[in-house]
């Protein structure tokens, strides 16, 4: 039980981190949060939208 637990809190920073990455760069799309370690991945590798 306390390792679904465990993969349960897991799953939920993953999909804030994804959330929070994404609006960062300035590409926020709700896809990146719900796809969890996944779309944090693809927010990880995705390019910003901010000039530079």
């Amino acid at each position: 039980m306390a390792v679904l637990a465990s993969l349960v809190v897991c799953i939920i920073r993953w999909y804030d981190a994804a959330e929070y990455l994404a609006k960062a760069k300035g590409i926020y799309h709700p896809m990146y949060g719900v796809l969890g370690p996944v779309g944090l991945v693809m927010a990880m590798f995705t390019r910003s939208k901010h000039m530079t």
